[in-house]
């Protein structure tokens, strides 16, 4: 049976030689990669040690924050675009309120205890199962249309109504109630009170359908829409990723993302 060849990514070089002593132990050949400059790691562009690792690793097993406020979201989704076959597990010591990574087609992980020690490499494998089988199939994780639809038609027409709805939605003026859509709002984006959401924003922006050029022409008018909705009670878990690089006017970067989910 081949041996699996496993990258672990932390911060912490406790957390590295546990999981990776615990695997070693368990029959995985095991590389570590520390983190000592988050903000340099989770750039945009790989780099080629890492890259060279990612290449040669059957999965990846990165944490969840890299230190110095900064999480491993960005570097998922920079893997995800280069290996999108690569299984990636993010593990945790911590309480994990992420959940769009389920979006990014990311199994997680707890950090083994004294209490679950026993019970992580089985914990592990179970995740990676799960890795399989959403990477499975000739489209891997981005497989969701139904045989009978026609994608081309399916994207135009929705490209063609979030134009629309970016374009209405950056139009949210001071005077616009602005809430998780349980409220009336004067501004529809339908026409129908009560549609124009934090929640649609999200999808407007990422789903993927608009490009960085699509979003730029807004990208003044949707960082105060973005500032509005964090105010009220924070921002929708399926856009809050996003929310980010809106308001660091980082729409590459954005574009990246969607190609993620």
């Amino acid at each position: 049976m081949e041996r699996l060849r496993v990258l672990i990514v932390d911060d912490s070089m406790l957390w590295l030689n546990r999981g990776r002593d615990l695997l070693v132990e368990a029959g995985y050949i095991v590389e570590t990669r520390p983190v000592f400059d988050p903000q340099r790691f989770v750039s945009e562009t790989l780099d080629e040690a890492v890259k060279g690792s990612l290449k040669e690793a059957d999965v990846l097993l990165v944490d969840k924050d890299f230190g110095q406020g900064v999480t491993s979201t960005r570097f998922i989704c920079v893997v995800r675009h280069n290996f999108p076959k690569l299984p990636i597990i993010r593990w945790t010591g911590g309480h994990d309120r992420k959940p769009y990574m389920e979006y990014l087609g990311v199994a997680r992980l707890e950090k083994p205890t004294r209490e679950s020690e026993a019970k992580f490499v089985e914990a592990f494998e179970k995740a990676l199962d799960e890795q399989r089988l959403i990477l499975s199939g000739p489209m891997g994780i981005f497989a969701a249309l139904d045989e009978v639809s026609k994608p081309d038609e399916y994207q135009a027409e929705l490209r063609s109504k979030q134009l629309v709805e970016i374009a209405q939605l950056a139009q949210l003026a001071d005077r616009d109630l602005v809430g998780s859509g349980d409220r009336q709002y004067p501004f529809g984006i339908t026409g129908r009170a009560g549609e124009t959401s934090k929640h649609q924003l999200g999808h407007c922006i990422c789903d993927g359908c608009l490009t960085a050029e699509d979003i730029r022409p807004y990208l003044p008018a949707l960082q105060k829409v973005v500032r509005r909705f964090e105010a009220a009670d924070g921002i929708d878990e399926r856009f809050k990723i996003c929310a980010e690089f809106i308001k660091a006017g980082n729409l590459d970067e954005l574009e990246l993302v969607q190609r993620c989910y």
